[in-house]
């Protein structure tokens, strides 16, 4: 078998500049020989050259060029051999574009090469960070004054600006050679070398320019000493002297190739606005005949991310924009490093088809790891080994993290490690290797070693002295490296299969036995704090990072937490229901985690989750099961490492918890701040694998591990808490339909005849049963039932009936006579609303009493059926709550009627009706018998009094007859006439004719049953009233008399006086209406009042005659004073309202007073005095 430095082309020892410099011109040859043209290149080569060819043949703004690549992609290189061939430079003899002729095929392409070297260019390469002067860091002119420095170079003048513009005028002067001879003599240095020390030379350049200009030595003097304060220049004054430049030396062309823009403007936003102020200039002033070609590790339309919009005409001013890529690197060093001799190739090429399957199976990556390169085939195999594909871009963005992270030193990071040195380098120290050998990844660490921080060389060099005490193996130290590199790489998980993979060293490579050496070299490493680890990966630790860890390892969680924690991730992330829904019941379950309730109550049902492992013994479990039969128990089986990175994380939450309040440096605070994101992240793959051991729990009901087909943790705890609902609730099958508190209104509210569907039909009928052999065993016991106690026992096992289902069989067994609801000791009417709210209502379930109905007796329902015939003329229903619903309702009905007809008895009492003790004793005897609740004893009842009933009810009916029809109104009129008569007895002649008549009518009317003698009272009240108004008349005749004498009488006496002529007129009207009152009124009693009134008017006006005559004779005058006469009329309310009213009702009473009111208006528009009797 061969050594790996055989199988090479060129000799790999051979010195390649790894790194391009492109200020260092030293392998300018070698460059040019082996500089590789990829397709890539090759296109950008064409993009650049096309543009650059529009400003030699005319005019153009378009002269920016952007060019980014990552690190180590080969940027600077191709910087540099674009200032080769744009200087046209002459190498060994032969110009350095004829060194492309056979390494590019497109004609066209090279023709432009060609003849953009013919243009004259002054090429001025150079790297800005080196050419930045220190004290222009932060200046807002800082890519101004490094154009301005190397240009100032480039034409052999000053660094110093203010120098350099004392150049330029001695130039233009064409003093120039002169003073710089002057220089000489004054300093005995030429004046390049005097220059430098321009400050400390101070008499002798003043000296020599005073000589050369003619100046005095004061005025020379004054002008050394305001030079530097004088100097002014601005982009635009630059831009203008490049042109100037260029315009003064024939066209003239200037390229600025300015490497490493990107790293030294970073986010200083005002030195990206003075390079695109630069271009734009430039561009403005020059016409395309200068040129800005710059390098960046970010594409440009990163940078104006970065920037924002203020950096948007940056991209216009660089408009010819070349990306380099990683594919480019790999081509390269398989070309200038890997390149093999052709016998190498042709033996490669057959290793690879005898080993295929072996090294395909060598490179498989674990899931989860983004899409690594590996050999395509023989011929990728042959150009690649002994590298592995997957090394260019991983070891590319090792390279990059590692001067991101802060990891490198100076020299890393400004770019003085590349990948071809890398690849180099690695490919010399393996040089002696049999073929078959495969370089492993950690072998590139000792490539960047030398370029890290101390930090991380301390790690290394701490991992050694283990080592050396025997603790760790040089195994360990090289997975360290691995992890190491790959601390900040986020596409490829440091799990153990990734590890092997990139750890592996040979084609034979026993992937197996590697993996295990791996695992233990992962523990050994892990034991020392070195590295960390979270689930499957391993992370590699700083020391900043070890010592926290370290601290963190001390940390001591009590066990309550994990237990809580653990808790959360079970029930808060998985296993979330709270409730378990059977056939729509819903059923509160108890929560346990091992001996933990984790449930704020306990329910009837439940699940117990008990922690287990594989080397645990369940037996114990297994026995607590079989005598739990309300529970199911998921063994979770939590794998060491889940339970170890639980404890981890529990372990930062305290130690970040403890530390902070505690002062940190800066870069201990960011560690903990990553532990704590690891932590949070460490979590989520926790609760992952929680859930994943709950789709593998064994699950037991009654100590049996039950047969599961559902995949997810809580569908597979749902069908195993179906099967023990239905072990728990074996009768809860029984309830086939659902209903709801809609369904039991209807119920309630549905006729009993009417109940859709047959005991048969009914859905839930073996609840029913069940409900009511309840009842019977109850009741047997005496046991008292409410509503609230038939829910929690047909809640409960063996049931498990959800509350509505119960109360609609309740209702089921009120509607069927089967059962009462007894509230406060009192029987609830079947068909009462309040029954219902009963039903429906909570807070009447504790004392609604449940009893199992007795039947009637035949006997009283029989009873019951005459007495609804007999005495309320209705046909009652063949069910007994019919019977006692609508014999209730019927009773009710007559009571009302009754009730408005005692009310007559009690507003006219002065007619003494007939039949009120019959009234009040039925209306008594009614209402007991409608305050009955309870069916049986109201049957009872109706049956002990149906004989009473009856009779009254006979009764009852006679009496109605009589306030219905017109024998009352005959009774009230008799009744009035008597009443009369005895009003006006005392002024009646006593006669017997009188007498008799109203002793006839006053023996009807007292009769206790008066109904058949009610038809004489008419023609005996009509006699009595014939009677009295004879009499009246009779005795009228002479009052009337009297009243016209007496005016009579005034008329004469006012004749005869000289009284004036209508004196006394006001008694004349008074007398007149006396007579107008005797010829309307029947009443005796009036007559003789009437008499006597008549008598005291002509006494009155006597004694007002006598008074006025008196007067007259006197002649005395008027005293001013009015006599006020006041006629008084006196009526009687009987005068007003000639006749009788019936008064039954409010509406009566209403009816009456205002007719009563009408007329006693009138008599006062007649006079204004009255007095109502």
């Amino acid at each position: 078998m061969s050594k790996l430095r055989e199988l090479y082309a060129k000799d790999i020892n051979r010195e390649i500049q790894g790194v391009i410099k492109v200020d260092d011109e030293t392998f300018i040859k070698q460059e040019l020989e082996e500089y590789v043209v990829t397709d890539e290149l090759l296109k950008h080569f064409r993009n650049f050259f096309d543009s650059y060819n529009a400003s030699i043949t005319g005019n153009t703004e378009k002269m920016g060029v952007w060019i980014s690549g990552f690190f180590g992609s080969g940027k600077s290189h191709f910087l540099k051999i674009l200032s080769y061939i744009l200087d046209n430079k002459v190498v060994d003899g032969k110009p350095a574009v004829d060194y492309f002729d056979d390494k590019i095929q497109d004609q066209m392409l090279l023709a432009n090469m060609k003849r953009a070297g013919n243009v004259p260019t002054d090429v001025i390469l150079f790297n800005i960070d080196s050419k930045a002067s220190l004290d222009n860091l932060d200046g807002k002119d800082k890519i101004l004054s490094v154009f301005e420095k190397v240009f100032n170079e480039k034409q052999g003048l000053s660094t110093i600006p203010h120098v350099a513009e004392l150049e330029r005028f001695l130039i233009k002067n064409n003093k120039y050679e002169e003073f710089k001879e002057a220089v000489s003599k004054e300093c005995g240095e030429d004046w390049e070398t005097a220059r430098n020390d321009f400050y400390f030379r101070r008499d002798e350049i003043v000296n020599a320019y005073s000589k050369v200009m003619n100046k005095s030595h004061e005025e020379a003097e004054n002008w050394f000493d305001k030079a530097e304060e004088n100097y002014d220049i601005s982009i635009e004054k630059f831009a203008k002297r490049i042109k100037e430049y260029i315009e003064a030396n024939d066209k003239k062309h200037v390229v600025f190739l300015v490497d490493e823009v990107g790293q030294y403007a970073g986010t200083d936003s005002k030195a990206l606005l003075n390079l695109q102020t630069m271009v734009e200039n430039l561009g403005l002033e020059c016409g395309g005949k200068a040129w800005v070609c710059v390098t960046s590790q970010e594409a440009i339309d990163e940078v104006i991310k970065v920037h924002s919009d203020n950096f948007s005409k940056i991209q216009g001013r660089f408009d010819t924009k070349l990306s380099l890529s990683s594919s480019d690197t790999d081509e390269v060093i398989k070309k200038r490093i890997l390149a093999k001799t052709d016998s190498a190739t042709d033996s490669l090429e057959s290793l690879y088809e005898q080993k295929e399957s072996i090294i395909k199976n060598l490179f498989v990556w674990s899931k989860n790891t983004q899409t690594q390169k590996e050999y395509l085939d023989k011929e990728d195999f042959a150009m690649t080994y002994p590298f592995v594909p997957y090394q260019f871009n991983l070891l590319q963005k090792v390279f990059t993290d590692i001067r991101t992270q802060g990891f490198a030193g100076k020299h890393l990071s400004s770019g003085e490690r590349s990948l071809l040195g890398a690849f180099q380098e690695t490919a010399k120290r393996y040089e002696d290797s049999e073929v078959g050998v495969l370089i492993p990844f950690y072998a590139f660490y000792d490539t960047i070693e030398q370029f890290l921080e101390g930090t991380i060389k301390r790690v290394f060099q701490n991992a050694n002295d283990i080592m050396n005490a025997g603790n760790l193996k040089e195994m360990d130290i090289n997975v360290l490296k691995i992890l190491f590199m790959l601390k900040s790489v986020k596409e490829i998980p440091t799990n153990v299969d990734n590890i092997a993979l990139l750890y592996a060293s040979s084609i034979d490579e026993d992937k197996l036995k590697l993996k295990q050496d791996i695992s233990a070299s992962l523990k050994r490493l892990e034991n020392e704090t070195l590295i960390q680890r979270n689930n499957e990966e391993y992370k590699f630790l700083t020391d900043d990072e070890q010592e926290i860890n370290r601290e963190i390892k001390k940390v001591v969680v009590d066990q309550t937490k994990i237990n809580e924690y653990l808790k959360g991730l079970i029930f808060d992330y998985t296993l979330t229901d709270r409730k378990f829904t059977y056939r729509n019941n819903p059923f509160d379950l108890s929560l346990y985690l091992d001996n933990m309730k984790v449930s704020a109550r306990e329910y009837e049902i439940g699940i117990k989750v008990v922690t287990s492992s594989v080397d645990k013994d369940d037996s114990e479990v297994i026995r607590n099961s079989s005598f739990d039969q309300n529970n199911i128990y998921v063994l979770l089986d939590i794998p060491t490492n889940v339970y170890d990175e639980m404890y981890n994380c529990l372990q930062v939450e305290e130690y970040v918890r403890n530390t902070s309040r505690i002062a940190k440096s800066q870069n201990v605070d960011d560690i903990i701040r990553a532990k704590s994101r690891e932590a949070e992240n460490t979590k989520s793959r926790i609760r992952e694998s929680i859930a994943d051991s709950l789709k593998e729990s064994d699950i037991l009901i009654n100590g049996d591990k039950q047969i599961i087909n559902a995949k997810e943790p809580r569908a597979r705890v749902n069908e195993a808490l179906e099967k023990l609902v239905k072990n728990t609730y074996n009768k809860i099958d029984y309830i086939k339909a659902n209903f709801t508190s809609t369904d039991i209104r209807s119920l309630f509210h549905e006729d009993k005849n009417h109940i859709a569907g047959t005991e048969v039909e009914f859905p839930n009928q073996k609840a029913l049963d069940e409900l009511k052999e309840y009842l019977t065993e109850k009741k047997s016991f005496s046991f008292a039932v409410t509503i609230r106690s038939v829910l929690q026992d047909f809640e409960k096992a063996p049931y498990g009936y959800m509350e509505q289902d119960i109360i609609y069989l309740l209702t089921r067994l009120l509607k069927d006579e089967y059962i009462n609801l007894v509230y406060g000791n009192e029987v609830q009417s079947p068909t009462s609303e309040d029954t219902l709210t009963k039903l429906l209502r909570r807070d009447y379930y504790d004392k609604t009493v449940i009893k199992i109905r007795e039947k009637v007796a035949m006997e009283l329902v029989n009873d019951v059926k005459l007495v609804a015939r007999n005495c309320f003329d209705k046909m009652l229903p063949d069910n007994e709550d019919g019977m006692f619903a609508d014999l209730k309702e019927a009773i009710n009905s007559k009571l009302m009627e009754l009730n408005q007809k005692q009310g007559l008895y009690s507003i006219n009492r002065q007619y003494n009706y007939p039949g009120e003790e019959v009234i009040n004793e039925t209306i008594t005897l009614l209402s007991d018998l409608s305050k009955i609740r309870d069916i049986n004893d109201f049957f009872e009842n109706v049956s002990n009094n149906r004989q009473i009933l009856e009779s009254n009810m006979e009764k009852v009916s006679t009496i109605l007859d009589f306030f219905k029809g017109k024998q009352k109104e005959n009774f009230d009129n008799a009744r009035k006439a008597v009443m009369f008569y005895e009003d006006n007895k005392d002024y009646a002649d006593e006669i017997d004719e009188l007498k008799d008549a109203v002793r006839a009518i006053t023996g009807i009317l007292e009769l206790e049953e008066p109904y058949s003698e009610i038809p004489k009272l008419p023609g005996l009240r009509d006699n009595l009233n014939n009677i009295l108004t004879e009499m009246y008349d009779k005795k009228s005749v002479p009052i009337i008399e009297l009243a016209k004498n007496t005016i009579t009488y005034i008329d004469n006496e006012v004749s005869n006086s000289e009284v004036d002529k209508s004196f006394g007129e006001g008694i004349k009207t008074q007398l007149t209406n006396i007579i107008k009152s005797i010829e309307t009124s029947n009443e005796l009693k009036d007559i003789f009042a009437k008499e006597t009134y008549i008598n005291q008017l002509r006494d009155r006006f006597n004694n007002d005659l006598d008074r006025e005559k008196t007067r007259l004779l006197q002649k005395e005058e008027p005293t001013g004073e009015v006599e006020i006469v006041i006629n008084r009329k006196t009526i009687k309310v009987n005068e007003l309202l000639n006749r009788s009213y019936d008064i039954s009702n409010k509406e009566d009473v209403e009816k009456y007073l205002e007719e009563l009111r009408k007329k006693i208006l009138e008599a006062l528009e007649e006079n204004k005095n009255l007095t109502i009797r």
